[in-house]
């Protein structure tokens, strides 16, 4: 996770996100908020991209993995188990 952006939360020994936190980016476009492992969205979250997309669920290695919720601008749900981003 490369991108610049404003991080509040919890950090590891190492300065990388870790715990629970928000980190918001892309001009406040882009947020995710919930639990980080070593830099990467992990366990619970909840994630709004700049395309309006919501998803609510578990992340594993920074992708959607695991029982979640994705809605789309249109107002559009799928929720179900979620493998590698792709429900």
């Amino acid at each position: 996770m490369s991108e610049k952006g404003i991080y509040t939360g919890q950090v590891n020994e190492n300065g990388q996100k870790h715990g629970l936190g928000r980190w918001v980016w892309n001009g406040g476009q882009v947020t995710y908020e919930g639990m980080f492992y070593e830099d990467k969205y992990h366990g619970y979250g909840r994630y709004i991209d700049v395309y309006s997309f919501l998803y609510q669920g578990r992340f594993e290695e920074g992708l959607r993995q695991g029982h979640g919720k994705g809605t789309d601008a249109f107002g559009i749900s799928k929720e179900g188990e979620w493998v590698r981003n792709i429900y």
